[in-house]
């Protein structure tokens, strides 16, 4: 927000006397204002589900604007991967991604399925899931069904499928196009911090950014599984509310540089309104993050 009139005193008693159990961060470019009710303790941090994807497409930008993915990328057939990758993957989904791009897979039009519910059903059944430190490594539960593109994009209106593996994939496309940019591998986490997380790098300054749960991270009491999860591209990291604002406001600035906005945008004129624009009309939109529990 513009830091201009912002009604402090109304905030608090709107979480009050509408019995609002929420922590909240109000962000301007100068101050930042966080409050929570009685029953929070807003220094914690909060499980932030598919939010943790926005960190995925805002990771794409910056190699974009690096030039470590080219433009002409995004469109190719197939995307980007390396083969200890598509060898975990079955069949089926190899020769769907054949005919699909990295654009495909970032707006859920690959026809790609999940990898949630083989996740949740070895934490409910109490498998070692020791092994599970990396992106790749949820690639055991993927599904192998192909979906049509049988739901609708609120924002665009065009017809896709919500893929939560498809965006693992585009993690794993970045960690590919890493790898062979720079001659070195490097895990997806760790260029996640390189470009978005760690201000000493250019990133945001998340402090409080956690892949796994920290020990004492809020989330839905009624939710078990959350908790026992590992962050991967499409979600499940661990974030404060003042983390998430000054992320916010970092992005706000980012997309301040045409050359972060340009790249996804200049091919396709709807692509903006799916990406780029959901993300960076924060310029235009007061900043105010509520973390539900």
């Amino acid at each position: 927000v513009d830091g201009v009139n912002i009604d402090y005193a109304s905030l608090r008693y709107y979480m009050q006397s509408a019995e609002l159990s929420a922590a909240i961060s109000v962000v301007t470019p100068h101050t930042q204002e966080t409050m929570a009710s009685a029953n929070i303790d807003a220094s914690r941090t909060f499980t932030i589900c598919s939010v943790g994807k926005v960190f995925t497409v805002v990771l794409m930008l910056k190699m974009l604007q690096a030039g470590i993915i080219s433009e002409d990328m995004l469109d190719r057939k197939p995307p980007p991967l390396d083969e200890n990758v598509l060898e975990q993957l079955s069949q089926e989904v190899c020769a769907q991604l054949k005919e699909c791009t990295l654009r495909d897979l970032m707006l859920h039009k690959s026809g790609l399925g999940n990898h949630l519910q083989g996740y949740v059903d070895a934490i409910k059944e109490s498998r070692d899931l020791s092994n599970i430190k990396s992106p790749t490594d949820v690639l055991q539960f993927a599904e192998k069904k192909i979906y049509p593109l049988d739901q609708t994009d609120h924002v665009s209106g065009e017809h896709m499928h919500y893929s939560n593996l498809g965006i693992i994939l585009v993690g794993l496309a970045i960690e590919h196009s890493y790898k062979k940019h720079f001659g070195s591998s490097k895990p997806y986490n760790d260029i996640l911090h390189e470009y978005i997380i760690n201000a000493d790098t250019g990133g945001a300054g998340l402090d409080s950014f956690s892949v796994c749960n920290p020990g004492n991270g809020i989330t839905n009491p009624t939710d078990d599984i959350a908790p026992q999860m590992v962050g991967d591209p499409s979600g499940g990291y661990w974030l404060t509310v003042g983390d998430l604002g000054k992320f916010g406001n970092w992005l706000v600035e980012e997309a301040k540089n045409m050359a972060f906005k340009v790249p996804a945008t200049k091919r396709d004129e709807k692509f903006p309104k799916r990406v780029v624009t959901y993300l960076c009309n924060l310029q235009r939109q007061n900043f105010v993050h509520i973390e539900r529990t």
